[in-house]
């Protein structure tokens, strides 16, 4: 619009056509050389936006892995489609790398397999799932408390998370002072 309003000016101020010829094609140069600019410095504050953004998603997928990790007891996320997609140490311990599978494809036993099925399907249904876990027999006879929860982001299930915290002494302790 400026273009044409310049022009306007010009013809209405300058006769010669070489001089307007002229005028014309650095007023086009101008305009180029303007918008390029203002194009540039736009993109610029898109891309240092969006830097700033990765930065600050990586610092905070940073202190959860670093959170997650420092847990005392097993730790484990999967996606929507129940995947693993995290494990700290003490989950790869005490089941293996997990990740990336889903739990029929981790050769943990089928009916321990149909248990976390179940749990993990009411966790996808939104529901945090509180449960006492017991495994083996006799002196190798093992207790946990196992939460299984939702990871919410808005009004959607992204996938779910849980923690298996060994309660074995606590067990044993309370099974001698019944005695």
């Amino acid at each position: 619009l400026w273009l044409l309003f310049a022009g306007r000016i010009l013809t209405a101020f300058l006769h010669d056509p070489d001089i307007l010829a002229r005028l014309d094609s650095i007023q086009g140069w101008a305009f180029v050389a303007s918008s390029t600019t203002l194009l540039y410095i736009a993109l610029r504050r898109e891309l240092q936006a969006r830097e700033r953004s990765e930065d600050a998603l990586r610092e905070s997928e940073a202190r959860f892995l670093t959170a997650a990790e420092s847990l005392p007891f097993d730790f484990w996320a999967c996606d929507e489609e129940g995947r693993y997609i995290i494990q700290n140490s003490v989950s790869i311990k005490q089941w293996g790398n997990l990740l990336g599978k889903r739990p029929e494809e981790t050769g943990v036993p089928g009916h321990i397999v149909a248990e976390w099925h179940k749990v993990n399907q009411r966790a996808l249904g939104g529901e945090i799932v509180h449960n006492e876990v017991d495994s083996g027999e006799g002196e190798g006879r093992k207790y946990y408390y196992d939460i299984v929860a939702p990871i919410i982001d808005g009004a959607r299930i992204r996938g779910i998370l849980g923690v298996s915290i060994d309660m074995t002494d606590r067990k044993l302790a309370e099974a001698k002072l019944t005695r």
